[in-house]
């Protein structure tokens, strides 16, 4: 094959077209394209006049908050929309991307001694590749990774003189790039790159930090084969390299890998759910979701045209099948039944016409948010909200932009209940807001639910172990059978209670970079206590699943016959895998999650309003319920309560407790802003968490990652470990705040409840009489 080059390119005339545009193509409207991006490649600012002339927000709506006429400072919505109530997988999967970029967007030596943790995974691709293909280093060509404007012309070149050379068999890093056209003097190149392109099979490799594949890879493998194709580069096949799915191939320092000629055509990956008395997850289940997830299911398909759905059927058809599934799969081994691929998820233009699109949108200065009805333009966003390829990024900022601070809430469970799942268009703007006006027309409130969690905290003479993890992940693998980005709980802080006093206290914080699995047995069984009656968390899906997975290794170490690790379990008193998953099952089954008092739906529908929060400035409830003094009997008391639920959440429950100021949001540190801000004092006092040298999770991960790596080191890592014990211990101390807010909130309205507090036995129950408005204990107390 001869391969195109080019001339020589002027900086000041030559423009590449990359993946980003290409993406931003098929997800968001033109102006998107080239709006300008900062370092991170988030947009600087969302311009408010359309193209219609149509504004976004009026500067008067927030208080003169908005800048100017033209652009807004995003900085505005940090509060909004800060990571407070990220899941800890959205902590890690943004940090992925973010280092992942940082890695690609550097030059990489195979030869470096050196190396931060993607380089370590990129040279165990490159060994593995050699080895799959039973090749030497001396027949691979190691490329160039970094092309400046002006030497983009050596692309070319440099395949040329891989290409030419032959005994070189596999080029790593290769790069693509031609001229599609040159106008107005500036020359548009589209370019792009992937893992490695093996001479004698004609494939295209791309390397995934992960042992899954989704709709995005075939957006890259699509892009990248188009241009490597018009670069005259012979393409017969598309590969991609995933890390193994399976636990039992992960060794310390060692990533296993997989070729797939599939791949996943969503944009997200599901799991496995854990079953069953000892809560395990199903082996067979999990093969099948790990060949879902990476893409070889596609492997074993076939379309209507009886043919396999491989990542390269798909990009040279043009076409993106729907994924087998679970289902599929178990038919197929269990039945020996073909799996039929029939059904098209979506499609792929002409890539000339994308290419001439991406540069027409150069020229549109102003987006688009309205369109015409009638002799007025209204809000219109379809074009940014409805593509198959995904959502614009910056969908989520124009929407919050448009309703302004008035209208700013959740979308959740907790909120308005109402996602951007469909286009957002003025009709969705409109139910959003008459659903915001509702919640903020009625009362803070508690309901019976609020107290029945309460009496579970305050059971006489019981120990209350409240805890909280921080986690820690690694692309290569920190010990056996830890895959890589699996969260393990290298930190835990423990307050134990007992009658509300403070009987014990201890922050637990492993070295990541020396950890392994009888160290997060210690963090258990530092939590465990000795069997203590209940475990609070905040949030438990993530403390239950981290204790889970733990014991799902230990099993595994047991089940292989390590004496080491057995050995070790002996000296801890525990003698058996049995014994410590009793431990594991007696910590999950008795936890308390203070998020229940905010999102769980409540039983019944007797509400009572608190003042306990100061209202915010749009929270205005149309009507009193003064439970103290309403003179009627406890069945016009719930008629009236149901009234008011019925014509404001028709089709929704209560939940124990809404405080409309928390604006649908649950997490702690929301709440603690919240305390903080009404001026509450406590027996126990939360340190605001933007005084604290690590100020939230992204940070604490952040740390912990690169300590596991040793790109931390010694000195640097025991300064900052009273820190990282700090921000831990404060979680905590905020969970016992929360218990004291809640209390508080129930207090304004009975304020004998904390007569109640450590008085009751487990076997009673809290109660209400209603005709002398208090709370009472009921039933007999325990022998």
């Amino acid at each position: 094959m001869k391969i195109l080059t080019l001339a020589k390119l002027d900086k000041t005339t030559a423009q590449p077209i990359t993946l980003s545009h290409f993406r931003t193509f098929l997800n968001s409207q033109p102006y998107f394209i080239w709006a300008k991006r900062n370092v991170d490649g988030d947009i600087e600012y969302i311009p408010n006049l359309d193209a219609n002339g149509f504004k976004l927000y009026d500067l008067d709506q927030n208080n003169n908050s908005f800048n100017n006429l033209t652009s807004h400072d995003l900085s505005i919505f940090s509060d909004f929309d800060d990571d407070d109530d990220t899941l800890e997988d959205e902590l890690f999967n943004h940090y992925h991307s973010k280092e992942l970029k940082l890695f690609l967007n550097s030059e990489w030596n195979y030869k470096s001694e050196n190396m931060g943790m993607f380089s370590k995974a990129q040279k165990q691709a490159v060994d593995f590749i050699v080895a799959n293909h039973n090749l030497t280093f001396d027949e691979i060509y190691f490329n160039s990774r970094i092309y400046p404007v002006e030497k983009l012309h050596q692309i070319g070149e440099n395949f040329n003189e891989f290409i030419q050379n032959d005994t070189k068999k596999m080029i790593i890093d290769p790069a693509f790039v031609y001229l599609h056209k040159s106008a107005n003097g500036i020359n548009y190149l589209p370019k792009s790159s992937c893992f490695a392109y093996c001479k004698e099979h004609k494939s295209l490799y791309f390397f995934k930090t992960k042992d899954k594949t989704s709709l995005s890879d075939y957006q890259n493998a699509f892009f990248t084969y188009k241009i490597a194709t018009k670069m005259n580069v012979d393409v017969k096949e598309i590969k991609f390299i995933v890390f193994d799915w399976d636990l039992n191939s992960y060794k310390k320092e060692i990533i296993p890998f997989n070729v797939i000629h599939g791949c996943n055509s969503s944009n997200s990956n599901s799991g496995v759910k854990r079953d069953g008395e000892n809560m395990f997850k199903s082996d067979d289940e999990l093969r099948m979701r790990g060949m879902i997830n990476s893409g070889q299911a596609m492997e074993i398909a076939l379309t209507s045209q009886n043919a396999i759905p491989t990542v390269f059927a798909s990009i040279t058809e043009g076409k993106v099948w729907k994924n087998a599934n679970i289902s599929d799969l178990k038919k197929y081994y269990n039945d020996n039944k073909k799996i039929d691929i029939k059904k098209v998820s979506v499609e792929f233009d002409d890539f000339d016409e994308i290419i001439e699109k991406i540069i027409e949108a150069r020229d549109i200065a102003q987006p688009t948010y309205s369109i015409k009805q009638g002799d007025e333009y209204v809000f219109d966003c379809t074009v940014d909200s409805i593509s198959p390829w995904g959502k614009n990024p910056e969908i989520q900022k124009i929407k919050n932009l448009y309703l302004g601070t008035q209208y700013l809430y959740s979308t959740g469970n907790n909120g308005t209940g109402k996602s951007l799942r469909t286009s957002l268009t003025q009709q969705y703007i409109d139910e959003h807001k008459q659903i915001v006006d509702k919640l903020y027309s009625f009362p803070n409130y508690f309901t019976k639910d609020a107290i029945d969690l309460l009496k579970l905290l305050m059971i006489k003479d019981e120990r209350i172990v409240w805890y909280d993890y921080e986690g820690v992940s690694s692309l290569v693998p920190l010990f056996d059978n830890l895959k890589s980005w699996n969260q393990i709980p290298h930190q835990v802080s423990i307050i134990v209670t007992q009658n509300g006093r403070q009987i014990h206290s201890e922050d637990i914080l492993k070295d990541p970079k020396n950890i392994n699995l009888i160290d997060l047995v210690d963090v258990i069984l530092a939590v465990y206590q000795n069997k203590a009656h209940k475990y609070v968390v905040f949030n438990k899906n993530y403390e239950n699943t981290r204790n889970w997975e733990i014991r799902d290794l230990v099993k595994k170490y047991y089940d292989n016959g390590n004496i080491e690790f057995i050995s070790k379990m002996q000296q801890r008193g525990i003698d058996s895998w049995l014994e410590f998953n009793s431990i594991v099952k007696h910590i999950n089954t008795n936890t308390i999650d203070l998020v229940d008092f905010f999102s769980k739906n409540a039983g019944c529908e007797m509400f009572f309003t608190s003042n306990y929060i100061k209202h915010n400035q749009y929270h205005k409830p149309i009507f009193e319920l003064d439970f103290i003094n309403f003179s009627g009997s406890q069945r016009q008391y719930l008629d009236l309560c149901s009234s008011y639920k019925n014509a404001f959440f028709a089709d929704k429950s209560l939940k124990p407790i809404r405080i409309m100021e928390l604006l649908g949001f649950t997490s702690i540190k929301k709440l603690e802003k919240l305390i903080t801000k009404s001026g509450y004092k406590y027996k126990n006092e939360i340190k605001e968490y933007a005084t604290l040298e690590i100020k939230n999770g992204s940070m604490a991960l952040e740390l912990a990652i690169s300590r596991a790596n040793n790109t931390t080191k010694d000195l640097e890592w025991a300064a900052k470990s009273d820190k990282l014990k700090e921000y831990c211990h404060n979680d905590v101390v905020a969970m016992i705040v929360v218990y004291e807010f809640v209390l508080g909130l129930v207090a304004n309205v009975f304020p004998n409840i904390h007569d109640l507090e450590y008085k009751i036995h487990s076997n009673q129950e809290i109660e209400l009489d209603f005709e002398n408005k208090k709370l009472f204990i009921k039933g007999t107390q325990n022998e």
